[in-house]
Formats: structure tokens, C-alpha cells, sequence
């Protein structure tokens, strides 16, 4: 198993982070490891800030568990199973951990890590379009809620492929060779090219926007889970995407509405995408959460130097989903920690802050790095989001909580007093 985990940690070391592309690669490396940490009691949550949320239960006739409401998730990602014993492992050390809930990766490229109509077999499972002969998400569910976590089935949602070669023919056919009209254009026009981190569909096409949207049905319908989480919700970058259909359709907006921006338009192609899968999950399975990842960043408007932001440099607006009613809870990556003085360039604190007072009464829940040499460095920014009104928090990721003995030490700090998921 030390093996699996060294393997599973590299791989993500090598990608930045399976959750969106890690903020660090703009910022320095230095800027994700762990800084001075404070001491703290974490055994005794604090009172959350009045957010204006209802933290009632779902039964009133119910009385809480002595940690109240809060979310407590790990993502674990696509590279920490191959087998169902794996995954049984998985959940048996997060529930020891004094988790209440799982970000199970299902989807990377347009592929899948369940039975679908829809899109083949991941490669990652043996053989792209084979049957591995056993379902990861049916496992992960059955074992999750044996333990009595929530388990939320995380999907890359635009990346469509990766590697230097495109796929082979499958059934069903993948994506990539079916619809290259699909695929993300530079501004020259000039396609993704393949071995250059994940070639993107476009968000700017409606039909890859049903796709996904069926996608996100066909899991929530045919599976117990608790929730869907989004990732990668964005554009490849600020030279993305120039794909004909997206060309056709902003001329088209644009002649009918002349002051139209084109980033405007393409954010508003991913705030369309977030509201047909909201819609599909809702449509399936109307208690299901919709959950989404997103930049640690919304807008730099504290002036720091070389950092990216989500909102104009990938052209992903949380802020306006919220409004819209559709997502229920964001997950900022905020995979930095907590500066001295408070709003020093990538503070923990600062962007927390920013998005929880920016969410219209969703849920923010802190998303928090795992691979810190100290643990006080997690304690202190899970006791900083509960001062702030964060509902909860997600750690990335599970291969870094027991390559680092971490589980311990939630159990018996942070996580000591038991917590249900925010209703």
C-alpha cells in the first residue's frame, strides 16, 4: 500500500493538484508549504460567524451530535484506487479520521469510473471502453455510507482527454474522436494540442454543455450518492476558447447586443453549463448536492503580483451561480497559508474571507491543502474558517493525510467533536 501511495502522490505532484490546475504554479511552489503555524485548541470548535444560513436540522425532532453542522471532506482522487479493497481501506481511514464526508473522483477525461451509456471505461482502470469487472462508485458508495459518510462523485467536468496520442475506438465512443468540433481552439483557431496537460472541450458549446449535463443525470439516477462535485468548471486560460460554434455564437450575441464583451460571454457559457447540470442533478435526484471547486482567486483586489484569477483568467464567476441558485456550496482553493499580516499576498484568511462574504447565502466550504510538514498549519486554517462562517471544509487530498499520519491528529483535534454535513 506505501507503494500505491508514493505512486498516487507523485502523480499528483506531477499534475499541480488534481483539483482545477493548483493556484501555486502562478505563485511559486514555496507558496503552498507550510509557514509559521500557530498554536491552537482544536478540539473545541468555534462559533461560526452569522452567515444568515439556516444550520437548523433536517428533522427538528433531531438533536445534533456535539460538533453541530459542519462539512468535513477529503478528495480522493482517481490515482488512490485499484481495486475495491482500496477502496474499502479508503473509507475505513477517513471515517477514523472524523471525516463526514468524500470527493470520490468518477471522471478525468471524459471517461468513466462507473457504468455509463455514455462515456467508455477509464484507461486508469486497465483498458479504455474494457469492463474492469467490478464499479468503483458502487463500491465507494456501499462502503462510504456503511461508515456514515456522504459520499459526492467528483467529475472533471470540461477536460476531454490527455496523454500524446488520441484514443482508441471505444463503445460508447469517447468524446475527443466523436466531436472534434468539441474541442477548445486558441484564438488562432489552431485545436488543444495533444501532451500538453488536458486538451478542454469548449464551454461554449451547447451541445458539449448537454453532454455533460447528461453525464452528470446518468450518475445521480443510477447511483445512492449524496452529492455531485464539479471540477475544473472553467476555460483552459485567457487564450481559450476560439472553436467555430463559439466564433458563430458570439457574433451572433453580438449582433444583437453590440456592447457584448467577449469575456462576459464566455463566463456566461460556464455559468450555462453549471445551470443545466444543476438542473440534471435537481431533475434526478432532487436532494443530491451540487458542490463545486473553484479558484482560490476570485479577483486580486489586493494588488499581488503573478497570481491567476479565476474570474478573468479562466473565466469562472461562483459568485454569479450563487446568485443564480445554481450550485449550493463552493469549495475555494485556497492552497496557501495563513500570512502575517492579515491580506500579505496569498493569505489563507484574505480570500476565505472574500468568498464566504461574496456568496449570496450559498455554502463555502474552505478547501485546504494536505501536504504541510506541520499539522497546525491545517488546525490553524480549519479554526480560522470557523471564525469566518465557512460551513465546513475539504482537504486535498487523502494520499497526503496518511502519507504525513495525519488522520490521527484530526481525530483527536479538529474533528474530535462529532459533526453531521450541513443540511
Amino acid at each position: 500500500m506505501d507503494g500505491r501511495f508514493a505512486l498516487g502522490a507523485a502523480l499528483i505532484a506531477s499534475a499541480c493538484h488534481e483539483v482545477c490546475s493548483c493556484p501555486a504554479t502562478d505563485s511559486g511552489a514555496e507558496d503552498v508549504a507550510a509557514g509559521d503555524a500557530l498554536e491552537l485548541d482544536a478540539a473545541e470548535p468555534d462559533a461560526p460567524a452569522d452567515t444568515g444560513l439556516d444550520d437548523g436540522p433536517a428533522d427538528p425532532g433531531v438533536e445534533p451530535p456535539p460538533g453541530g453542522y459542519e462539512a468535513r471532506g477529503v478528495w480522493v482522487t482517481r490515482w488512490n484506487f485499484s481495486s475495491a479493497g482500496d477502496i474499502t481501506t479508503i473509507m475505513d481511514e477517513v471515517a477514523s479520521g472524523g471525516f463526514n464526508q468524500v470527493y470520490f473522483q468518477v471522471r478525468g477525461t471524459a471517461d468513466a469510473f462507473y457504468v455509463s451509456t455514455l462515456e467508455p471505461w477509464s484507461a486508469t482502470l486497465g483498458a479504455l471502453g474494457v469492463d474492469p469487472g467490478w464499479d468503483p462508485l458502487d463500491v465507494a458508495v456501499t462502503e462510504a455510507h456503511a461508515r456514515g459518510l456522504e459520499i459526492h462523485a467528483w467529475i472533471n467536468t470540461f477536460p476531454v482527454w490527455s496523454g500524446t496520442t488520441p484514443p482508441p475506438m471505444t463503445t460508447p465512443e469517447h468524446v475527443y474522436s466523436a466531436h472534434p468540433d468539441w474541442i477548445c481552439a486558441d484564438s488562432g483557431g489552431t485545436p488543444m494540442p495533444l501532451g500538453s496537460d488536458y486538451v478542454f472541450g469548449s464551454p461554449g458549446n451547447p451541445d458539449f454543455q448537454d453532454h455533460i449535463a447528461a453525464v452528470a443525470a446518468e450518475i445521480v439516477s443510477s447511483y445512492s450518492v449524496d452529492g455531485l462535485h464539479l471540477d475544473y468548471v472553467r476555460y483552459p486560460g485567457p487564450d481559450y476558447c476560439h472553436d467555430a460554434t463559439s466564433e458563430s455564437r458570439f457574433a451572433a450575441a453580438l449582433a444583437s447586443d453590440p456592447s457584448l464583451v467577449w469575456d462576459d460571454w464566455q463566463r456566461d457559457q460556464v455559468s450555462a453549463a453549471v445551470g443545466k447540470v444543476y438542473a440534471a442533478v435537481k431533475g434526478a435526484r432532487p436532494d443530491a448536492v451540487l458542490s463545486t471547486a473553484v479558484w482560490g482567486i476570485y479577483r486580486n483586489t489586493w494588488g499581488w503580483t503573478a497570481v491567476s484569477q479565476g474570474y478573468s483568467d479562466y473565466f469562472q464567476d461562483p459568485r454569479a451561480w450563487a446568485a443564480a441558485g445554481t450550485v449550493d456550496a463552493v469549495v475555494p482553493m485556497i492552497y496557501w497559508d495563513i500570512k502575517d499580516p492579515y491580506g500579505t499576498r496569498l493569505d489563507f484568511r484574505a480570500l476565505l474571507d472574500d468568498h464566504v462574504a461574496n456568496m449570496s447565502g450559498r455554502s463555502v466550504y474552505a478547501g485546504i491543502h494536505g501536504d504541510y510538514d506541520d499539522f497546525a498549519e491545517i488546525a490553524a486554517e480549519i479554526a480560522y474558517g470557523r471564525e469566518s462562517g465557512a460551513r465546513g471544509y475539504v482537504v486535498f487530498a487523502y494520499v497526503y493525510l496518511v502519507s504525513h499520519a495525519y488522520l490521527d491528529d484530526f481525530a483527536s483535534g479538529p474533528n474530535a467533536l462529532e459533526a453531521w454535513p450541513p443540511p
